[in-house]
């Protein structure tokens, strides 16, 4: 099921390597046979700009106009994505700037 509804997200993830809950997220998307399914995007190596307050791990995605921050289950992830809820910021997505 968790398969299913992420590979239907178009999900973005925006993480730093140096970042440890960045790992182990990648590490629990690799672990439930995920990762394949996720856009992985290095914010060290783009134009990626953070505002106080923004948090990484930041799942995007674009499908569902929601984001989701911090390390989490899958499971959690995905509710906070349906509802809009996030784990740890309320604006996410708003307040970031991509050039």
């Amino acid at each position: 099921m968790n398969k299913e509804y992420i590979k239907g997200l178009d999900l973005v993830m925006y993480m730093s390597p140096e970042c440890q809950w960045c790992n182990k997220m990648v590490t629990l998307l690799i672990s439930e046979d995920l990762i394949n399914y996720v856009t992985i995007v290095n914010i060290n190596k783009t134009d990626f700009k953070f505002r106080p307050g923004q948090v990484i791990p930041l799942f995007v995605s674009p499908k569902l106009s929601t984001v989701s921050t911090g390390y989490t289950s899958i499971e959690q992830l995905i509710k906070n994505l349906k509802t809009g809820v996030t784990t740890t910021i309320e604006r996410g997505f708003t307040e970031m700037e991509i050039d």
